[in-house]
């Protein structure tokens, strides 16, 4: 197992009536938070060398705002 994936379950625990249990939604919402992530750095990187003053950066925003609502 990744070191990330290791992150992501331990931060996954949840206490619910007095134990700590794992939360399948928080997984999930943390592996989908880093994917946006990582989808937004890749549009950056395409911003920063090959599109500038395209549409590059503002689908970065995008990416991450979606993370937000």
């Amino acid at each position: 197992m990744n070191e990330r994936i290791k992150e992501f379950d331990a931060q996954s625990l949840v206490k619910s009536e007095g134990q700590w249990v794992f939360s399948k939604e928080k997984f999930a919402e943390l592996v989908r938070a880093d994917e946006r992530e990582q989808c937004a750095k890749i549009c950056g990187r395409l911003a920063a060398k090959h599109f500038e003053g395209s549409y590059a950066d503002e689908c970065a925003m995008a990416i991450r705002a979606r993370g937000s609502k």
